[in-house]
């Protein structure tokens, strides 16, 4: 089991997007927590079409703000805090998070983990529940690698307050949630977290195989088989790297104070103009008419 933190902000703009994990080979918990963004499934999934474990059931808590959630054509469902979603799968679920300050607990899981069931199903958890949960949660997200144990008691807190709330998770004792991981797993990781967060320090292939000691072919191999068994959306680095600037710049582009050129530097661009290339070749709009896509599609 492994603890991943993912962050980029943008200076000057009050907007910056978190993901803090925990990562299971079979399940994966997520911290989300954005601020002054609008983050807009239906159109980063014109660039890129989604990766990872899509046919597990995937549970949402809005905390803070709203979100939209919309399976394939059916009617949008909106989410405000305490609200609580359930879908078998995330395939083609599609979901749109704003508000000054965003922030959501989504839970995902291979049937038979977490939970033997999964039905669509919407509800509400009361007000101490909430609390309870975002508690937990920022117990549960720690920086320090070596509280897998601390994590996973902290996890079966949130289930049990899930199932109490009517969510169909089973009880879990906390050694059953641990999964035993490699120090090369643990090493790539940190190393992946740590370059993706520092997307304005331009990293590159030889920056990841550098720090880990493999030859670039063995890096580029490992990535793409380490998202994979993590559920990661991304292939190997490089496809990684341009996810991660192209759905971070869409986001950072919605914020009404964002420029060009503010965030084509804040996401290792060599120019505006490489950033709008950018856009362009994921079949998006130029970055300065994100904010007005984005609000299109609401």
């Amino acid at each position: 089991m492994l603890l991943s933190h993912r962050h980029i902000g943008c200076p000057g703009l009050d907007a910056s997007l978190e993901t803090q994990a925990l990562v299971h080979s079979a399940y994966r918990v997520h911290l989300v927590t954005n601020r002054g963004v609008v983050c807009e499934d239906d159109l980063i999934r014109r660039a890129f079409a989604r990766k990872g474990a899509v046919g597990r059931p995937v549970l949402t808590v809005v905390l803070e703000g709203r979100a939209r959630l919309r399976v394939g054509d059916d009617r949008s469902h909106w989410l405000g805090p305490g609200d609580v979603a359930i879908f078998p799968s995330k395939e083609s679920l599609s979901m749109r998070q704003e508000g000054d300050t965003f922030a959501s607990i989504a839970v995902e899981w291979d049937p038979g983990t977490l939970a033997s069931r999964a039905e669509n199903s919407f509800g509400t958890v009361d007000e101490r529940s909430r609390r309870r949960l975002a508690e937990v949660a920022r117990g549960m997200i720690t920086t320090d690698q070596e509280a897998i144990d601390i994590a996973a008691g902290c996890l079966a807190q949130m289930l049990d307050v899930l199932r109490a709330q009517g969510v169909p998770f089973g009880r879990a004792d906390p050694g059953a949630l641990i999964e035993a991981v490699t120090p090369r797993e643990r090493a790539l990781s940190g190393t992946l977290d740590r370059l993706l967060c520092r997307l304005y320090e331009q990293p590159m292939a030889i920056d990841l195989h550098t720090a880990l000691g493999l030859s670039a072919r063995q890096a580029t191999r490992i990535v793409a088989a380490f998202n994979a068994r993590y559920g990661f959306n991304a292939g190997g680095w490089r496809d990684a790297v341009n996810r991660r600037r192209v759905g971070v710049g869409a986001a950072l582009m919605s914020s009404p104070r964002a420029t060009t050129e503010r965030v084509a530097a804040r996401l290792g661009y060599s120019s505006p103009t490489a950033f709008c290339r950018a856009m362009a070749s994921a079949g998006l709009p130029a970055p300065g008419a994100v904010a007005r896509e984005v609000e299109s599609l609401r």
